[in-house]
Order: C-alpha cells, then structure tokens, then sequence
C-alpha cells in the first residue's frame, strides 16, 4: 500500500496530476505484470496497462472508499480489460516467446527456449484452471502478493484464498504430469 494512499486518492479524485501519478508509479508494474500473465503478450499487456489506468483516471471521481483497497479496484478494471480483449479477439491464449523470453537476461539461446517451452506449457496448464484459481495463482506468484492481500484485494477469506491456492497448484501439478507421460 503507497503511504497515506487514502490521502493520495482523495487529491487524484480532485483532478491533481500528481497524485493519480503517485497511484501509477506504485502499481503499474503489478498490474502489467497481471496483464501480461493473462494474455502472454507485451503488446497487448502494454496497452491493456494503458487503457486500465486511463479508464482509472476517467472514473476516479466515481472511486468510494468501502475498505478495500484501491488496487482490487485495479485489478477488477485490468480484468475486465483482459475479458474485453478476448471477446474481442476471440482468440485462443497466446503462448508467445517473447512473453518468456522477457523473464530471462540470459543470452545463451537454449535457455530461452528451454524457458520458452516451460512458460507455454504452464500458460496452456493454467487454462484449464477456473478463472479464480488462475487470478490467485497470477497474484501469488507472478504479483507476489500475500494470501492476506489477495484476500483483500478479491474480498475472499484469507482461509479461501489459501484453500483455492493449494487446490490450483495440485491441479497443475497434476496437469503437468500427464503432460510428461507422452
């Protein structure tokens, strides 16, 4: 949480530049990172970011307060920009290599690769998880966000939060091993 958000948000809900940039710069990188696990994409995370704090700056005014935290609503608006996408697009996830080779800093060719094939098979498991499991998977461990926080920002139980979690992993876990078999 960026310190004295609450204040931060009252200033940008008043139209000060500077304060909805103080909100950008402390959760821009969560919520392109969240994009670009459910897309696969730069481009479209890029441009899904864009458009997520854009529709954030034109309806902060309509922004209340009810405890949670102002990056749920992030994520809620970041979401439905992905759903949008793909009504759109009507297309299959993508599995692009730029997407793994993004993750990597290492220029030998068969490590990204390697990371290209490991990335897109678990892209193409975590499609087979409900859409709750993926968020939380995607928050988790691409977000590195706690249960707690995910709780917060999902307004779940913590307990469920934790629950659904182990619950995605074995599944995947267990899509991953059938996979291997052939």
């Amino acid at each position: 949480m960026l310190e004295n958000e609450l204040i931060v948000i009252k200033k940008a809900k008043s139209g000060d530049h500077e304060a909805f940039t103080a909100l950008y710069n402390h959760y821009v990188d969560q919520i392109f990172r969240f994009v670009l696990i459910k897309t696969g994409s730069h481009h479209d995370a890029e441009d899904l970011t864009h458009e997520t704090f854009l529709k954030a700056w034109q309806h902060l005014p309509n922004f209340n307060d009810l405890g949670h935290p102002f990056s749920a609503w992030l994520y809620e608006i970041a979401r439905n920009k992905v759903i949008d996408r793909y009504r759109a697009k009507k297309d299959s996830i993508s599995l692009e290599p730029e997407f793994a080779a993004s993750l990597v800093s290492d220029e030998n060719v068969s490590d990204q690769v390697s990371l290209n094939f490991e990335v897109a098979k678990i892209r193409l498991a975590m499609t087979e998880l409900s859409e709750l499991e993926q968020e939380i998977v995607t928050m988790r461990f691409i977000n590195d966000l706690s249960p707690a926080k995910i709780a917060e920002s999902l307004d779940k139980s913590e307990g469920m939060i934790r629950i659904t979690q182990h619950r995605a992993i074995r599944k995947l876990k267990k899509i991953l091993d059938n996979e291997s078999d052939f």
